[in-house]
């Protein structure tokens, strides 16, 4: 129980970081929106790479959680002004991995198998870190 609890704090903690700069970047200190362009590769390599060691099972969730945070705290101009994929469906969701590529379409069954194994790999190892 404790291990799904982190889970979901970690799930929303996660995508309120990523919505929070975004939020930011864009209606609170414009000055910074270029910049964050310039450098979302690196923002991205250090956010990512902390929140698979932090907690992998969230990532797997961050996608909704970050598309429903988004909802909720924009207000509808704003909301599109940042959305410009498609909604989440029950096939799956569209993915930006590069500005210049655009969106892919991932099915989320193709996203649940990559995050299981990644997911699973993770558990072993909380496990062992917790029963040391």
């Amino acid at each position: 129980m404790r291990m799904i609890l982190f889970v979901l704090l970690c799930v929303v903690l996660f995508s309120a970081l990523d919505v929070g700069v975004v939020y930011y970047t864009r209606f609170v200190n414009r000055g910074l929106l270029d910049w964050m362009h310039d450098h979302e590769k690196p923002y991205a390599a250090v956010t990512v790479s902390a929140e698979v060691l932090i907690c992998t099972p969230a990532l797997a969730f961050k996608p909704v959680v970050s598309y429903w945070l988004t909802k909720w705290i924009l207000t509808d101009a704003e909301e599109k002004t940042v959305l410009h994929a498609p909604p989440p469906s029950w096939a799956g969701f569209w993915l930006m991995l590069d500005r210049a590529d655009g969106y892919f379409f991932i099915p989320w069954r193709l996203w649940a198998s990559v995050w299981l194994l990644l997911s699973l790999a993770w558990y072993w190892v909380w496990r062992f870190v917790h029963a040391t």
